[in-house]
Order: structure tokens, then C-alpha cells, then sequence
């Protein structure tokens, strides 16, 4: 039995993201699909002591209406430290902040890649690391992606003999099950 997930990759995504990741052999970063605007690909919310504040990576988005995510560069190299620097100011009392500080402060701080799905694919693995997931990471360029949304990722299921298919909860809205289950 092999166990795959396949999705997209997100910024500093919630806790759910990193439990599907472990409940599989391979995950795939779904990443040569269209870049959307204002999605969770390069922002997340934090919590403040106001209220929730949006972190936001800048990337080039005038005229690229089709770029895939991981063609999608970054605009501004400072919004790694200006990240960091939100995340300490807010979280600096919290409980374990000083255990994880080092960890995270370097993720942040020695961040420099150009695109956005390379800067993802390094928050995730770290995380992944720090968790002890052991899930093998793949990108979905490295394979040939044919059919509608439905047959590519089956078709990148059968290239690997996954057994399992894993998806996020939006996937009903568009996956033919039925296809998945002949």
C-alpha cells in the first residue's frame, strides 16, 4: 500500500496540512498549476493582540494573468525579515517561543529564494523536519501531467503505484471520484 497526498503548497499553513502530510508516503507539491491572487499560496493569517494580521510574501503578478505558482517570483527580498519581525514582536512571551526562536529565526532571516514555491517547499520541509515527518517530498513538474484536473492526478497516482489518494477538502468540488474509484 502506498499513500499519496497531492496539493498545492501554501504559506505557513495550519496544523491539518502537516497532519495529512504525515498520514502519507509521498507528498506532492502541486505546484505547476495557475498562481490565484489573494489565496493562501504566498499569505497567512497570525494572531496579534489586536486582532489577526495578515502576513503577505510579495510576488509579480502585473500581466503574468497564467503563470503557474512556481513560476511566481518574489517582488520584495525584505518580506522574510519583516515576517520575522512580526512573528517575534507578537510572539516573543508566548510559551515555547524561545525554544523554537533559533529555528526560526534562521528559516526567516537566511530565506533566499526567488520564487515562491521554492520559499514554501523550505518552510514546509523545515517544519516537516522539526516534526519528525519523514513523508518523501516530490514536485508535481516531475512528471508529465495529462487530462482534466481529475485525470492529472490520477495519472501521477498510477506513475508512482500510489494505492491511497489523499486530498484537501476542497478537491469534492472538483474531483470525479468516480474516475478515481475505476
Amino acid at each position: 500500500m502506498k499513500k499519496v497526498l497531492i496539493t498545492q503548497s501554501n504559506y505557513i499553513p495550519w496544523k491539518g496540512y502537516f497532519d495529512a502530510i504525515n498520514q502519507v508516503d509521498e507528498f506532492i507539491l502541486y505546484d505547476d498549476m495557475q498562481y490565484t491572487k489573494r489565496d493562501w499560496r504566498n499569505r497567512n493569517k497570525i494572531k496579534t493582540s489586536n486582532n489577526l494580521q495578515w502576513l503577505t510574501i510579495p510576488v509579480e503578478v502585473k500581466g503574468k494573468f497564467f503563470q503557474k505558482i512556481n513560476e511566481t517570483r518574489i517582488s520584495d527580498k525584505k518580506w522574510s525579515k519583516e515576517h520575522w519581525n512580526t512573528i517575534k514582536h507578537n510572539y516573543s512571551k508566548a510559551l515555547y517561543f524561545n525554544l523554537y526562536k533559533d529555528f526560526f529565526e534562521d528559516l526567516y532571516l537566511n530565506c533566499n529564494e526567488n520564487y515562491l514555491s521554492e520559499i514554501n517547499f523550505r518552510f514546509l520541509k523545515a517544519v516537516c523536519d522539526l516534526l519528525e515527518i519523514k513523508t518523501k517530498f516530490i514536485w508535481s513538474s516531475e512528471f508529465e501531467l495529462k487530462g482534466d484536473k481529475s485525470e492529472k492526478l490520477l495519472n501521477i497516482c498510477l506513475d508512482i503505484g500510489a494505492t491511497t489518494y489523499f486530498s484537501g477538502p476542497n478537491a469534492k468540488d472538483y474531483l470525479d471520484i468516480e474516475l478515481f474509484n475505476q
